[in-house]
């Protein structure tokens, strides 16, 4: 299947390239991609990942400082622009399968004069109640990584008492965050900043447990991680500071971190590694920009063997923006990505869709005629 262009003329930072939001999300059988065009905060969907629709605009006067989660039913969105005592916001709306959300009104979570309370990361636990981590700053524009939890979930806010909770209690400039959902009502907290590895806090029968740390290496820039759930295991991917080595580490609940694995060594700097679920225990991690840098890469985890080599996944004509590469968290039919080219003079957001096959480990992935076995051999020697 094709790569296709999913907005011809839209702004640079669409994807949030800047930070780990959520921009692509599987919803009510569509594929959707959220992204902020200059005017707002907007969303277009596809069903086969090659016609899309129009841009609908579902928040004015944004930036790209909000992220998206779905948790089976609903779409969850939250947003701060980061000015002094802005509120957080929320929002809760229902996708349909024409690609339309119902939106219900949206709800102020916090904002206290004289801080700075962004950029914010969403989560929904397994009950339905929404999680939004952040950074405080103050005017000195040192920061602290925060957790504010609703004690509703109903679409409205109400805080939950106890909350916000301070996750580290050490200021940093540039704490970034993300929190995601396990079961049983679970969640975890990461936290990350120039000066610190890739640290979170579990978060389970109310009672948040104490710091772990989760990267053996500190990544590149604290905003080059994510994570993704498989029940209450967690899979983690960053790129590696100095040397860009694409890691990957797992989190077995009730054992801890697992070794670390480098998924690709000495790859280009601000790549964004992107773990996809494919299935369970089948993990796919992708990354842009090396080798070659108008190519996706990818390899993949199935029941804890990784295959051999690296293999392109996507090709772009242009070169591929690399920190701005956004995947689906999980998919068990297609390779997923969306990501952004500077072309013709503007900023243009792609999509590549492939059917999933494979062939025995070490020989690569077949994906159409396109993709030949000697293409594994004589183009990425690692």
């Amino acid at each position: 299947m094709p790569v296709v262009t999913v907005d011809p003329d839209t702004m640079q930072y669409a994807l949030g390239s800047l930070f780990p939001q959520r921009r692509t999300l599987h919803m009510a059988g569509r594929k959707w991609v959220f992204y902020w065009d200059g005017y707002g905060a907007v969303f277009r969907s596809s069903v086969d990942g090659v016609t899309w629709s129009d841009k609908t605009l579902f928040k004015t006067g944004v930036t790209n400082m909000f992220d998206v989660f779905f948790d089976g039913t609903y779409v969850h969105y939250a947003n701060n622009q980061g000015g002094w005592g802005e509120k957080i916001k929320y929002r809760r709306g229902t996708p349909t399968s024409e690609g339309e959300i119902n939106w219900l009104d949206e709800q102020d979570v916090i904002g206290d004069v004289g801080f700075m309370d962004y950029p914010v990361s969403i989560a929904v636990d397994s009950n339905g109640y929404p999680c939004i981590t952040y950074r405080k700053s103050d005017a000195s524009l040192y920061a602290r990584p925060m957790v504010i939890k609703s004690s509703r979930n109903d679409g409205t806010w109400e805080t939950e008492s106890g909350y916000p909770k301070e996750l580290k209690p050490s200021d940093d400039y540039g704490w970034i965050t993300q929190c995601v959902a396990l079961t049983g009502g679970k969640m975890f907290f990461f936290y990350a900043s120039e000066m610190y590895f890739i640290r979170g806090r579990l978060l389970s029968d109310s009672t948040l447990w104490q710091e772990e740390v989760c990267s053996v290496r500190q990544p590149e820039l604290p905003q080059t991680y994510k994570a993704i759930t498989e029940g209450d295991d967690i899979h983690l991917a960053y790129l590696e500071m100095y040397n860009y080595n694409v890691k990957y580490r797992r989190r077995v609940y009730g054992t801890g971190w697992v070794d670390e694995v480098t998924v690709c060594s000495t790859a280009n700097n601000r790549a964004r590694p992107q773990p996809y679920l494919m299935s369970p225990n089948h993990l796919v991690v992708f990354w842009a920009g090396y080798p070659l840098q108008n190519e996706v890469y990818q390899r993949e985890c199935i029941d804890g063997g990784w295959s051999a080599l690296p293999v392109r996944i996507f090709y772009d004509p242009s070169t591929i923006d690399r920190h701005s590469l956004r995947s689906p968290d999980v998919n068990g039919m297609y390779y997923e990505s969306a990501w952004m080219v500077s072309e013709d003079g503007k900023w243009k957001i792609r999509y590549g869709t492939e059917p999933y096959g494979v062939l025995p480990f070490g020989k690569g992935i077949i994906l159409s005629s396109a993709f030949q076995p000697k293409f594994i051999g004589e183009r990425i020697i690692w």
